[in-house]
């Protein structure tokens, strides 16, 4: 590895090689032994030169002669046990040299900053899509190093925030940078490090240089800084944070919609329960509030049972105050040895959940839980999110038969390749983007009026989530509209009549509008104004102007322009 003593050999040659020189040697005196029988004054010492001689090709006698079959294969096992030794040798000590030359002739390959086990398997999917992998990792004594070098992957130990370590690892070009060191305040610094090299030589290879952040204030404070308000010509950044990103996709893949039909249910209130004591779940909440919205007459309804709940709920509603008018929250403190108590089984019961979601922090409650709520015998549908790669869990798993339980491999989804550089997701972003520059102009909009019509490279980054938020729905409108393949143009044309047209419209101005207020917006009777945060359109559908109504229409009308675009790019 980069940076660090290479080790010459492992256990197994180890092994191998001292067990060679221990048979070579034993073979050699047993066959001198045989050889120089009858010869006179031949000592023990002799034999002993004699064979130690074999190592470096040196052998005593004639090649005519007959050799004894023990001394014909000592004569070769010897020099050949030697010679591997040597070879290996000599490669290790060039091993470093070797590592940079390579790094020189690499192009297109990812460069990781940070091993934890999040970025592990974002490497383990990049290597499997044939991308070649580089680690910048600052401690030599991180667990996931052993795992990393058994995915061939180069491994620098090195400070990722001086720039001539992101040079040494041949950063002008990559084409992924993934910066998750576990600090917020040096994956910017690294962050800004990349750009500026980038920008000194804009000969470059476009690079896209993804943020881990912790911290969604952090986050938004990020959204204003340079590199994050536009991409340049060659450097794009994004924030990640992995909450955020796991919560998103359990709402868009595996929300309510996917397991029950909500469209015979429009009167009714659906009910969410969320079991659990995993940090994420109020990233799960808020996204529920961002993208769950599926044309019901009454709002989301979330319960949310787990250990010191109160006090998260209460500080979450805090920070994101119009989060109550988006959707109801009620909440209990229920400890994870209390979730098979009477009391708690009736609260469930009396709460009807549609959906019940398990969101465990570990290992341990992830299983007392799941059996306790299976117990229950409730004929309720219920996911389990897994947050580990765990054997014990899939053991688990395999005994467990219920066609109402269903397990979510939410943190190997998260990690993937795609999700984290939002490959797809931003694609389809822009292409819904694009089209509402088209209309708007068509409609004789201005740029000066609408700061969002301009091409997606100067859009800003919040802008962009807000066109991601968009693409996420999507499969939620296409499981509204009930279809479960994808149509061809013409049958889902048949399917987007005026009324469906309308319906969709109403959700998709639904969710514009909480992703709105959970951002802090908040509405006027006078003009937008966007540093204020201030808008007249965050009204019910029904008080909507006509124009702003027609901005939502063809955001449905263009559905199936949108899926053939995301067919085409798998």
């Amino acid at each position: 590895m980069l940076g660090n003593h290479h080790v010459i050999f492992s256990p197994i040659e180890r092994v191998i090689i001292i067990l060679l020189v221990v048979a070579a040697f034993i073979l050699g005196i047993l066959g001198y032994f045989d050889y120089f029988d009858g010869v006179e004054d031949v000592t023990f010492s002799d034999v002993i030169y004699a064979t130690l001689g074999l190592f470096v090709l040196e052998f005593e006698g004639q090649p005519s002669d007959k050799l004894p079959i023990l001394l014909d294969i000592a004569r070769w096992v010897a020099p050949i046990s030697l010679v591997y030794a040597g070879i290996k040798t000599i490669l290790a000590l060039m091993g470093d040299r070797l590592d940079y030359i390579k790094l020189k002739c690499m192009r297109n390959h990812a460069v990781i900053c940070g091993l934890n086990e999040y970025s592990l398997l974002t490497i383990k999917d990049l290597v499997a899509g044939g991308i070649k992998v580089i680690v910048i990792e600052a401690g030599k004594d991180s667990p996931f190093i052993g795992v990393a070098k058994e995915q061939g992957i180069l491994v620098l130990f090195a400070d990722a925030t001086d720039k001539k370590n992101l040079e040494r690892v041949n950063l002008r070009w990559a084409s992924h940078l993934l910066v998750t060191t576990g600090d917020d305040s040096r994956n910017l610094e690294i962050a800004y490090q990349a750009f500026e090299l980038h920008q000194a030589f804009p000969k470059y290879q476009h690079l896209k240089c993804v943020v881990d952040v912790d911290s969604n204030e952090f986050s938004a404070a990020l959204y204003t800084q340079a590199i994050f308000n536009q991409d340049y010509e060659n450097f794009s950044a994004q924030v990640l944070n992995y909450s955020k990103q796991a919560a998103r996709l359990l709402v868009r893949d595996f929300g309510p919609d996917t397991v029950i039909s909500l469209n015979k249910r429009l009167d009714k209130v659906l009910r969410i329960l969320i079991i659990g004591n995993h940090p994420f779940v109020e990233d799960f909440i808020l996204s529920f509030a961002a993208i769950g919205h599926y044309g019901l007459k009454e709002k989301l309804h979330i319960s949310f049972f787990g250990d010191g709940v109160s006090a998260r709920i209460k500080a979450l509603i805090e920070k994101r105050p119009m989060l109550v008018n988006i959707v109801t929250i009620t909440y209990a403190d229920v400890a994870p040895s209390m979730l098979n108590n009477h009391h708690t089984a009736a609260s469930i019961r009396q709460f009807s959940p549609d959906v019940i979601y398990l969101c465990a922090f570990n290992l341990k409650y992830t299983m007392v839980w799941v059996r306790a709520l299976l117990d229950l015998q409730l004929d309720i549908p219920f996911l389990v999110a897994e947050f580990m790669n765990s054997l014990a869990l899939e053991k688990f798993k395999t005994q467990l038969e219920d066609r109402m339980l269903s397990f979510i491999p939410l943190l190997s989804l998260s990690c993937e390749s795609e999700q984290v550089f939002s490959v797809k997701q931003d694609r389809l972003a822009k292409a819904i983007h694009d089209n509402y520059v088209a209309k708007q102009v068509a409609a004789g909009d201005m740029p000066s009026n609408n700061a969002s019509l301009v091409d997606w490279r100067m859009l800003p980054e919040s802008l962009k989530d807000s066109n991601r938020s968009q693409a996420d729905h999507l499969d939620i409108k296409l499981r509204l509209l009930e279809i479960e393949h994808l149509a061809s143009g013409d049958d889902m044309q048949k399917i987007l009549t005026d009324e469906t047209v309308e319906k969709m419209a109403n959700v998709e101005h639904s969710r514009w509008m909480a992703e709105k207020l959970l951002a802090g917006w908040q509405v006027t009777e006078g003009k937008k104004d966007a540093a204020r945060r201030l808008s007249p359109d965050l009204v019910p559908w029904e008080e909507l102007g006509e124009i702003e109504k027609q901005k939502d229409r063809d955001t449905v009308q263009v559905i199936p322009e949108v899926v053939a675009l995301r067919e085409s790019l798998k």
